[in-house]
């Protein structure tokens, strides 16, 4: 008897204890002081678990996030941040070589397909396209896209022109789009240089700060270029410049600019020194050095000479002894032509010829025997019996023998200064 009251009473006791425990967490829940163990902070874990993974080895993989890191190395590569076009071409080896490992299912997500098509746009292995596609993995209203960009990668340009021309680039992804709208700018310049510039702006209003607005800004100053648009050409150059002045890509277009610079008469005023000056001021010094070189070449062989000397001016400032010393060639070169004798022999006196490339130390000599021929009294000069003749052809029979004299001498000293300027040119 004693035995059950005794289990009773300890029943009931547990009970109390139970109702009591129960009690007061209920109220320290209402009261917002929680009595149970905190949660581990955020990245934390509990004693004895393993760690949890880093948030980007838990992304799944997939195509999408395959091309995500080449497209952001080449913004930093237009950007100047000391990334190599042979990084680019490695990234993009890589990055096919993931594409190839996936599973054909993966081609079953719109995104993934759209991702392979941009990849295989920015210079991707078509093979790895034509495969998904030959699967019939895209759906019907992507099929102009895939295919015309499959045989743009191939070089069927005039196939994917047509193709692509069905592809409204509104309705793609932003990323997307502005590549395609630059392809398509690329293959209407073969044909249509105004749709072609028409193009180039609308990649550029898609994807601005982009590797496609760098891109469509270099095909909008060769467009310019060729159409012989100084108006243009110069408003290309002055957005390149100032959005991408580091962009590696200048290089391929240098010459062409240079060309056009150093080839038309625009460029000898005085606002157009000054703008070649803000231009050329905003590049690094390796494509700053080398634009205004093959600016004073192509001026100097075309006769501009003012150019050459605003070329030449522009270049030395601030530029290490080798450059000066190549542009004090042309400068030297330029003086001679236009009878400056001074300036001249000055500047080729400055020059160490040891440390000019063959063809610009012949360009040295032949400044310095133009010097000397300009500069040279015409008594060295004697007048040759085709000079006479040449003189009384021109009504020279008419003229005092002194003064048919100077003109057969002066004949003589400007064909030898011609003979010397073709030599130069060969």
């Amino acid at each position: 008897m004693d035995g059950g009251r005794a289990r009773r009473r300890a029943a009931r006791l547990a009970i109390a204890a139970f109702c009591v425990a129960a009690s007061t967490g209920y109220r320290a829940i209402a009261a917002g002081k929680p009595t149970a163990e905190k949660a581990p902070a955020h990245g934390a874990t509990a004693p004895g678990a393993a760690p949890l993974p880093p948030l980007f080895q838990r992304r799944p993989p997939a195509p999408l996030f395959t091309v995500r890191p080449l497209a952001t190395l080449r913004e930093k590569v237009v950007r100047g941040s000391g990334q190599t076009l042979q990084g680019v071409a490695v990234g993009v080896e890589t990055a096919g070589t993931e594409l190839a490992r996936f599973d054909m299912s993966v081609w079953e997500d719109a995104r993934n397909r759209l991702a392979l098509v941009s990849h295989t746009l920015d210079g991707g292995n078509p093979a790895l396209l034509r495969k998904v596609a030959e699967a019939d993995r895209f759906a019907d209203e992507e099929k102009p896209l895939a295919h015309g960009a499959l045989a743009y990668a191939e070089g069927y340009f005039d196939a994917a022109a047509g193709v692509l021309d069905k592809v409204d680039v509104d309705t793609l992804p932003a990323a997307l789009a502005g590549r395609v709208a630059l392809v398509k700018a690329v293959m209407l310049s073969r044909s249509d240089a105004e749709a072609a510039l028409a193009m180039c702006r609308a990649a550029r209003f898609i994807s601005p700060g982009t590797i496609v607005e760098e891109a469509a800004l270099r095909l909008s100053i060769e467009l310019a270029a060729t159409a012989g648009d100084t108006k243009a050409f110069r408003h290309g150059i002055d957005r390149l410049v100032w959005r991408f002045p580091r962009t590696p890509y200048l290089t391929s277009i240098v010459g062409q600019i240079a060309s056009y610079v150093s080839g038309r008469d625009e460029f000898l005023a005085t606002d157009a020194a000054a703008w070649l000056e803000k231009v050329t001021g905003a590049l690094a010094p390796g494509p700053r050095a080398t634009l205004i070189e093959q600016v004073a070449d192509g001026a100097l062989r075309s006769g501009r000479y003012g150019l050459v000397l605003a070329a030449t001016r522009i270049g030395v400032e601030g530029a290490p002894a080798d450059v000066r010393h190549r542009l004090n060639v042309y400068g030297a070169a330029a003086f001679a032509a236009t009878g400056d004798s001074a300036r001249a022999s000055s500047l080729t006196g400055s020059v160490e010829a040891s440390r000019l490339p063959p063809a610009l130390a012949e360009t040295l000599r032949m400044a310095k025997l133009v010097d000397a021929l300009v500069s040279a009294p015409a008594s060295e000069f004697r007048p040759s019996r085709d000079g006479e003749d040449a003189a009384a052809a021109a009504g020279g029979a008419d003229r005092s023998p002194s003064e048919t004299s100077w003109t057969a001498a002066l004949r003589k000293r400007v064909g030898a200064i011609d003979a010397a300027l073709r030599e130069t040119r060969r």
